[in-house]
C-alpha cells in the first residue's frame, strides 16, 4: 500500500507516486510568504508586526479546507462530490474569523473590517482571479450554506491534526469554526458597496494585489517544491570590466568623442547615486535619467543600479532585486546580451516576455522545464528583464497568473527604458501608480529616456483631482541622475527636423517628394499603416532609382523575415550601399540602423525623435569634401490620418506644436527642450481613460472597471496566423500537434531537434499536465518567429486554412494556417501577409 492513503495531503502526483502533506504544504507557504514579505512594504492602517501577523495567517490558513474527506477523497481516488470538494471558501471564512477572535489590529474599527475582508478576497480566490462581483449573490447563499455545513462537520471530526498544527484547543476551533453567521453576516457581505462609496481609497487596491501576490507566488512555488531564490552579492564593478572587454575591438570603429562622453556620462550617474545621503536613499523614490541616444543607458543605468542596490543593503541589511522594464522585446533582447555579459555566471538572470525561450534558463538544480517556467514567470532571479506589458498589466489586473510576480516589485530598484513610450492616455495612470508603488512599496524607480515626459507630474495632478491621499513630499521628489545632461543635448550635431504639413500628400506625391530630397543617399521612411508603407513600397520599386536596393519592413511580416531585413539592411549600411527602406513604427523600437536622411509620416512628436535616432546615429557622416553632415529628418503629411494608431488628439496637437517651426529646421541641440515644452503644455490635462481607472476602478476596488486597461490597443479582432516556411516551422508545427493531442503516450522523438536532448532525457511519454503545459509553453514560444497577426477584417477575401487541417488528428487551434504549398496565394517574402482588403493594421 502506498504510505500516502493514511496521510492528509495536499498535493499528489499518482504518476510519480509524489505527494506533499497537508500540514507541511501549510507551514511552508506560511515560512515561504513571511520569507517574501518585504521590510519595505508600509501600508498606513498596517503596523509592521501587525502585517507580519496577516502575511503568516494567510500563509497558514490558506488550504485549511483540504483536512477535509471531501477533498482527501477527491486527490487520492477521484472521487468528486461536487463543491464539496472545494476547500478555498472555507479557510477564508475560518481565517476571517480567527482574525476576529485573536488579532485585533490598531486603528478605526471600520479601517479593521476592509482589511479582515480583503484578507478574505486573497484566500477565497487564490485559486480563480481577483473580482469583487457576484461574491454573495443571494441565489448562492442556500446552497453555499449547505456546503459550508457539511465542511464545518467534516473539520470537526479532524480536530487532533487541526489543533495540533495551529496551536489551539477545541473550544477555540469550535469558534473558528462557526463560520455561517460569518458568511451571512452584512459585515461581510456589504463591504463591496461600501468601498465604492464611503470607504474607498486606492490603498485597498495596494493591499489586497500584496497579500494575493505573495499568497499565490509562495503557495505555487512550495507546491513545485522550488525554494525561495537568496539574492547574491553583485558588484558595480562588473559593468566597467565588461565594458572593457567588449569595447576592445570595437575602439577603432567608435570615435573617441563618443566614447568620452558615454564614459564622463557613467562616471557622473554613479558620483550622483554615492553622493546621496543615507536619509535620501531610504526616502527617495523615484529617479530619472534623461540622456540621448547612443550615450549608454542601458549599462550606465544598471551599474548605478547596483550602486543603490549596495547602498540599500547596508540599510536594510538586504539586496533588493533590480527589475528592468522595456517597451519592446526586440529592444529588450539587445539588453539582454549587454546584461549576460555584465552577470555571467554570477548572478540568476530572468528574462520574461511572451516569447522567453527559458529552456536555456541555467539551473544549478538541474530543473526540468515546467519548475523552470514557474521561476521564470515567478520572477524568481537576481535581476529580472520584462517587458511594459508584463510589468504593467499585472499591476493594473485581478489575472491570477500575472498577479503572481507582482509581489517581487516590493522594495525593488525598477528601471523603466523609454518610459515615453506609454500612450498619453496611460501616463497620469502609471504616473500615480509608480508613486503609490514608492509609497506603499518602497519601490525605486529610474525612469530612463531621452525625451523625458511629465509622467509624475500627471500622475500628480490625478490623485489630486482624484481626492486621493497625497504622499508625503519625499515621496514626490525625483533625482536626476544626469543633472548635467542639456549639455549632451547641446553637443549633438548630427540631424534635423524638418516640418513640411502645409499640405497633405498623396504616396505617389510623396514619392516625387522623397526623389527630389534624397540626394541619392541610403533613407528610411517610416509612415503609420501597413496600408500606407505596402503602396509606397510598391510605387518605389516600380520608380526604382539606379544603384539603389529597396527594402521594406513591418508586422505585416513574421519575426524572422524581419531579423533578416534588418540584417540585410545593416550589411548594405556597413558596405556603403545605397539602401532604402519603407517602414511602419517598427523602426522605432530599438533597432540599430543607421541612415543619412529621414522620412516621417506626421505622428507623436515622441516617435518623430526616435525616426531621427535611425539617422547618422554615430554622427559620422560627411558630405563629398569630406565635411560633417547635418542630416534631414523630413516629417510630412501622408494620406489620411488613422485613430487606430494614434489618437487624433495627439496628432493635432503634434501638428499645432510643430506648425510653429513651419519653414524652419529643428536642429537636434532643440530636441530635449522641444520635447519638455510639448509635454508642459498638457501636463496637466488628465485623460479620461486614466481617470476612469483610477477613480472607479482602483479606488473602488472594482476590477472591471480595472480590466479595461490595455497597453497595447487590440483595435478590432485580431487573428494569429503560423506561417509554415521552411523545415524548422514544419518540426515546431509537428511538436504543437503532438502536445495538442489529449492522449496518454506521446512521442518524445518529434521533439528531438526542437528541444535539448537532455531535457527531452529527463521526460517520459507519459507527460504530467505541468510538463505538457511548459512543452507548449516552449513550442508557441518558437513558432512565435512564424508568426504574425492580422486584423480578422483583412482575411475576408484570403482567408488561411485552420491549423486544425494540418492534420486530421491535431485538435482545434487559435490561430490559422498557411501550409508551405499555398505561400504563393498568402505570404510574400519581401512585403509579408497579402490580402485583397487593404486595411490597415497598427505595429
Amino acid at each position: 500500500m502506498e504510505t500516502w492513503k493514511n496521510l492528509v495531503l495536499a498535493h499528489l502526483d499518482k504518476k510519480t507516486n509524489h505527494y506533499q502533506r497537508l500540514d507541511v504544504h501549510l507551514t511552508q507557504t506560511e515560512n515561504m510568504a513571511l520569507q517574501s514579505l518585504s521590510s519595505a512594504v508600509q501600508f498606513d492602517i498596517i503596523q509592521d508586526q501587525e502585517l507580519k501577523t496577516i502575511v503568516a495567517a494567510i500563509g497558514k490558513f490558506h488550504d485549511l479546507g483540504k483536512f477535509t474527506d471531501f477533498f482527501q477523497s477527491y486527490i487520492k481516488y477521484d472521487k468528486n462530490p461536487g463543491d464539496l470538494k472545494n476547500h478555498a471558501h472555507i479557510s477564508a471564512l475560518v481565517l476571517y474569523r480567527y482574525l476576529q477572535l485573536s488579532a485585533q489590529f490598531d486603528g478605526k474599527p471600520e479601517d479593521q473590517e476592509v482589511l479582515r475582508y480583503l484578507i478574505y478576497l486573497a484566500v477565497r480566490l487564490h485559486h480563480n482571479h481577483l473580482t469583487t462581483e457576484g461574491l454573495f449573490l443571494q441565489a448562492h447563499i442556500l446552497p453555499t450554506i449547505s456546503v459550508l455545513r457539511q465542511q464545518v462537520a467534516q473539520l470537526l471530526k479532524k480536530e487532533g491534526p487541526i489543533t495540533q498544527l495551529y496551536g489551539i484547543d477545541r473550544s477555540e476551533l469550535a469558534q473558528m469554526l462557526d463560520v455561517i453567521p460569518t458568511y451571512q453576516s452584512k459585515t461581510l457581505t456589504r463591504m463591496n458597496q461600501k468601498l465604492r462609496d464611503r470607504r474607498k481609497h486606492e490603498r485597498w487596491y495596494f493591499i489586497l494585489l500584496y497579500l494575493f501576490s505573495l499568497l499565490i507566488d509562495s503557495d505555487k512555488l512550495d507546491s513545485a517544491q522550488i525554494g525561495k531564490r537568496t539574492l547574491v552579492e553583485l558588484s558595480p564593478e562588473l559593468v566597467p570590466e565588461y565594458l572593457k572587454k567588449k569595447h576592445e575591438h570595437e575602439l577603432k570603429k567608435v570615435s573617441i568623442g563618443v566614447t568620452d562622453q558615454r564614459e564622463e556620462a557613467r562616471r557622473t550617474l554613479l558620483s550622483t547615486v554615492q553622493s546621496l545621503t543615507d536619509q535620501q536613499v531610504r526616502d527617495y523614490r523615484l529617479f530619472t535619467l534623461t540622456a540621448p541616444t547612443g550615450i549608454g543607458k542601458t549599462l550606465s543605468s544598471l551599474q548605478a543600479a547596483l550602486v543603490l542596490r549596495e547602498r540599500l543593503k547596508y540599510l536594510f541589511g538586504s539586496y533588493p532585486r533590480i527589475i528592468t522594464a522595456i517597451p519592446f522585446i526586440n529592444i529588450l533582447q539587445g539588453t539582454e546580451s549587454d546584461y549576460r555579459g555584465v552577470l555571467g555566471e554570477i548572478a540568476q538572470l530572468v528574462v520574461h516576455h511572451q516569447n522567453t525561450d527559458f529552456v536555456t534558463i541555467k539551473s544549478t538544480e538541474h530543473a526540468p522545464l515546467d519548475k523552470k517556467l514557474l521561476e521564470v514567470e515567478a520572477w524568481e532571479g537576481d535581476i529580472v528583464l520584462t517587458t511594459f506589458v508584463q510589468l504593467f498589466q499585472s499591476l493594473l489586473s485581478g489575472n491570477n497568473r500575472r498577479l503572481k510576480k507582482l509581489n517581487k516589485l516590493a522594495g525593488s530598484i525598477v528601471i523603466l527604458d523609454e518610459i515615453q513610450s506609454i500612450p498619453d492616455k496611460y501616463m497620469p495612470l502609471i504616473g500615480a501608480c509608480l508613486i503609490k508603488l514608492g509609497e506603499y512599496y518602497g519601490t525605486r524607480f529610474i525612469l530612463m529616456t531621452a525625451t523625458q515626459p511629465k509622467i509624475i507630474d500627471m500622475g500628480i495632478e490625478l490623485l489630486r483631482k482624484s481626492e486621493s491621499s497625497m504622499p508625503k513630499d519625499h515621496f514626490l521628489q525625483r533625482i536626476e541622475l544626469l543633472p548635467d545632461y542639456p549639455k549632451y543635448f547641446q553637443s549633438l550635431h548630427r540631424t534635423k527636423i524638418i516640418p513640411l504639413l502645409d499640405r497633405k500628400m498623396n504616396v505617389s506625391e510623396f514619392v516625387d517628394f522623397f526623389l527630389e530630397t534624397w540626394e541619392q543617399r541610403s533613407s528610411v521612411i517610416v509612415v503609420n499603416t501597413i496600408k500606407q508603407s505596402l503602396e509606397l513600397y510598391e510605387e518605389l520599386t516600380a520608380r526604382k532609382p539606379l544603384n539603389t536596393e529597396i527594402r521594406y519592413l513591418s508586422t505585416n511580416l513574421m519575426p524572422k523575415h524581419r531579423k533578416k531585413i534588418i540584417n540585410e539592411v545593416r550589411e548594405l549600411l556597413k558596405d556603403e550601399k545605397r539602401v532604402v527602406l519603407v517602414s511602419t513604427q517598427t523602426i522605432e523600437a530599438g533597432v540599430d540602423l543607421d541612415f543619412d536622411v529621414g522620412y516621417r509620416a506626421l505622428a507623436p512628436l515622441e516617435s518623430i525623435v526616435q525616426t531621427a535616432g535611425r539617422v547618422n546615429r554615430k554622427g559620422e557622416k560627411t558630405d563629398e569634401q569630406g565635411v560633417s553632415r547635418i542630416c534631414p529628418v523630413y516629417v510630412v503629411m501622408l494620406g489620411e490620418t488613422h485613430q487606430h494608431v494614434y489618437d487624433l488628439q495627439h496628432l493635432d496637437r503634434t501638428k499645432h506644436f510643430l506648425n510653429k517651426y513651419s519653414g524652419k529646421e529643428i536642429a537636434e541641440r532643440d530636441y530635449q527642450a522641444l520635447i519638455e515644452n510639448y509635454y508642459a503644455e498638457f501636463s496637466k490635462q488628465i485623460a479620461d481613460e486614466s481617470k476612469d481607472i483610477w477613480v472607479n476602478g482602483i479606488m473602488k476596488l472594482n476590477f472591471d472597471k480595472i480590466q479595461q486597461f490595455h497597453l497595447i490597443e487590440q483595435v478590432g479582432d485580431i487573428a494569429d496566423i503560423f506561417v509554415e516556411w521552411d523545415e524548422e516551422a514544419a518540426r515546431l508545427a509537428d511538436c504543437y500537434s503532438e502536445l495538442k493531442e489529449n492522449k496518454k503516450f506521446y512521442d518524445l522523438n518529434v521533439f528531438k531537434g526542437v528541444i535539448p536532448d537532455e531535457e527531452i532525457s529527463r521526460l517520459d511519454s507519459e507527460l504530467s499536465f505541468h510538463q505538457r503545459k511548459a512543452l507548449l509553453k516552449v513550442i508557441t514560444n518558437k513558432m512565435g518567429e512564424y508568426m504574425i497577426q492580422i486584423r480578422y477584417r483583412r482575411l475576408r477575401k484570403n482567408r488561411p486554412n485552420e491549423f486544425e487541417k494540418r492534420l486530421p488528428y491535431c485538435v482545434e487551434a487559435p490561430f490559422y494556417w498557411i501550409p508551405k504549398t499555398e505561400m504563393k496565394i498568402y505570404y510574400n517574402q519581401q512585403t509579408g501577409f497579402q490580402d485583397e482588403a487593404g486595411e490597415a493594421y497598427i505595429i
